[in-house]
């Protein structure tokens, strides 16, 4: 990777960096340097050729923001991959972004199927159908029957 800091090019090794960066916060967690301590943006900066302690905190601060970006970026794909069965390190941003929208709907379909939910609870019942199956009439009927479902828990088991 390339960054541009002013009118310099620095030419950065990302797992390099990432690694130093892991070994440096071991030690601050140690509690041997602060992240603000010289030492550790000295360090830092000795490992990834960087010329000054600012370069070093400009690419430190751009390396937290693109991993924290990754790290989303993955954990979406690994919802999808897990929900839907597919690889989808080999879908298009715009094929994730779909498929990311209909995760509450598979989540609750999945719910449905494997019975992970109080039948009983009519509120939850219509909530759950409804996201399942985008269907109003089906979210009501099966409500209606949950709320049968509670009259009878509730006419066994008085209060």
């Amino acid at each position: 990777m390339i960054l541009q800091i002013g009118d310099k090019q620095i030419e950065l090794d990302l797992l390099k960096a990432e690694e130093t960066r892991d070994k440096l916060r071991t030690n601050m967690l140690k509690g041997n340097w602060l992240l603000f301590d010289p030492k550790t943006l000295t360090a830092f900066a000795e490992s990834i050729g960087a010329e000054t302690v600012s370069e070093a905190w400009q690419i430190w601060t751009v390396l937290d923001a693109w991993m924290d970006h990754i790290s989303q970026r993955n954990r979406i794909r690994a919802d999808i991959a897990y929900w839907f069965g597919i690889n989808a390190f080999e879908l298009t941003d715009v094929q994730i972004l779909s498929l990311r929208e209909n995760l509450p709907r598979v989540r609750a379909q999945k719910t449905i199927e494997d019975g992970n939910y109080d039948p009983t609870d009519y509120e939850r019942v219509y909530q759950l159908f409804l996201q399942a199956f985008d269907d109003e009439n089906l979210a009501r009927k099966r409500q209606t029957e949950s709320f049968k479902l509670y009259l009878q828990k509730a006419s066994k088991n008085p209060k």
